[in-house]
Parts: C-alpha cells; structure tokens; sequence
C-alpha cells in the first residue's frame, strides 16, 4: 500500500474514472471489476463476495445509471446528509492523509 508522498501537491489531480474522466457513469465498476480501481478501497471491492455482487448488479443494469445504481447512490448521499459532517470552522482537512493535524 503506498502512503501519501511528503511534500505532495494538494492541487494536484489524478484521474479517478479511467475512460470517462468528466462523467459520472459506470466505467468506475468496470475498472474495478478488472482490477483498475485507482483508489486502494475501490480496488479491493471486487475480492469480496458480498462487494462483488453489488457491482455486477450496477454492471447488468447499464452504464448511464437510470436504474439501480442511481437510485442507491441518492439514498446513500440522504444518508450521509444525515451523518453530521463537521464543516467550516468545526471540519478540518488533513494536511497529510496518514495524520490528524
């Protein structure tokens, strides 16, 4: 696993969604699905079962999201809504993301 490079640029961006960069579509499944996933998380969601199930299910519906995985995409940012996300002065970003500042 690679940690975050000292002196790093935040501003920086790297790709997250090979083959269709300025889209929100399927194409993160399918890189994940083949061993693509760009973030460590994402990549190690096809090694289990459970995981595994969830993203074909996104993959057999289609790419443009008008079913399933759209629908449980807006429940889940509900959801995280609800959570309580500490912003502006309360919230901080991690200067270094192996750390708390």
């Amino acid at each position: 696993m690679s940690t975050c490079p000292q002196g790093g640029d935040i501003n920086v961006r790297l790709p997250m969604n090979l083959g269709s960069l300025l889209k929100f579509d399927g194409h993160i499944f399918h890189n994940i699905k083949n061993g693509r996933g760009v973030i460590q998380f994402d990549a190690v969601l096809y090694q289990d079962s459970d995981t595994e199930k969830i993203i074909d299910s996104f993959l057999s519906v289609n790419m443009t999201f008008k079913g399933h995985f759209f629908s449980e995409f807006t429940k889940s940012m509900v959801k995280m809504r609800s959570i309580g996300v500490k912003i502006g002065v309360e919230g901080e970003i991690r200067r270094q993301c192996n750390t708390t500042n």
